[in-house]
């Protein structure tokens, strides 16, 4: 015979909190992240609220080359020198998953600790 427990049943209370209004902090408005890249003397750029955002947002014309990625959040700005295979496995019509996740890796590992 299975054996007997002795459950004791709990009652449960559930409290309502107000919050008066204006007294919570408002969260601060971050303005996005601005991204260009200069290749063979095209320019283009793109905005996005990460970093990741702002690099995978661009479309550049031009593939071939090294080319300088700027990132910029109101007045930080940084600029890095890109190579051209980082440039085509990013942007690149024939690339892979795998590829462009490395390529954006290696990309975000420059501005890294700037734009967090």
């Amino acid at each position: 015979m299975p054996r007997k427990t002795n459950k004791k049943k709990v009652k449960t209370i559930t409290i309502k909190a107000t919050v008066p209004e204006g007294s919570l902090p408002q969260p601060q408005k971050v303005p996005p992240i601005k991204a260009s890249l200069k290749a063979m003397g095209k320019t283009c750029t793109a905005e996005g609220q990460t970093a990741q955002e702002a690099i995978l947002n661009l479309k550049p014309e031009v593939l071939k080359g090294t080319g300088i990625l700027t990132l910029e959040r109101g007045e930080v700005k940084k600029e890095k020198i890109i190579n051209s295979r980082i440039i085509n496995n990013l942007y690149g019509k024939y690339v892979g998953r795998v590829h462009r996740e490395i390529a954006l890796k290696h990309a975000l590992m420059y501005f890294d600790g700037v734009f967090k």
